[in-house]
């Protein structure tokens, strides 16, 4: 059969017709594209600055604190009463860094695997919990305990 022949059979005519809705649906569909793009590139730069921020900075952050700033405070504090608190704090934060520390450490693949353009399934209540964790975490920390440890620390070092 020619060509001229097979233009006449309905088959033929539904074919053609079906094969331009589904080029016009793929056209529309690939109209986002470039946004979708924009979208993927913001979220590998998000992706890599969360690496570069978390890995780079996080635990030499929180061994300064707990190696330096709590135990300055600690020893600082001049009563008992004092002391124990500042024990209790930096015993709580203590805490709350390691539990940050180990959400990350489940979070960080997947980062790696979006910017590396793997495909990954992003555990979106893993990250609402290290989001929400961290966020309590530093405003406690900032609210409570850095106002109380500036304040033990610059006191007059001479004063019982």
């Amino acid at each position: 059969m020619d060509f001229k022949n097979r233009l006449r059979e309905p088959a033929e005519q539904q074919f053609l017709a079906h094969s331009h809705d589904g080029f016009l649906k793929a056209l529309t569909a690939m109209a986002g594209l470039p946004s979708m793009m924009a979208q993927l590139d913001n979220a590998r730069s998000v992706a890599t600055s969360a690496i570069e921020q978390f890995e780079r900075d996080m635990l030499p952050h929180h061994a300064m604190e707990e190696h330096v700033l709590f135990p300055a405070v600690i020893q600082a504090a001049r009563t008992d009463t004092e002391r124990e608190s500042v024990v209790a704090l930096t015993g709580q934060l203590t805490a709350e860094h390691r539990n940050v520390e180990q959400l990350w450490k489940r979070v960080a693949p997947e980062v790696q695997a979006l910017l590396e353009g793997r495909s990954t399934q992003l555990d979106g209540e893993l990250f609402s919990r290290l989001m929400r964790d961290y966020s309590r975490h530093v405003i406690f920390e900032e609210s409570e305990f850095l106002p109380m440890a500036r304040a033990i620390l610059e006191r007059d070092p001479g004063v019982p």
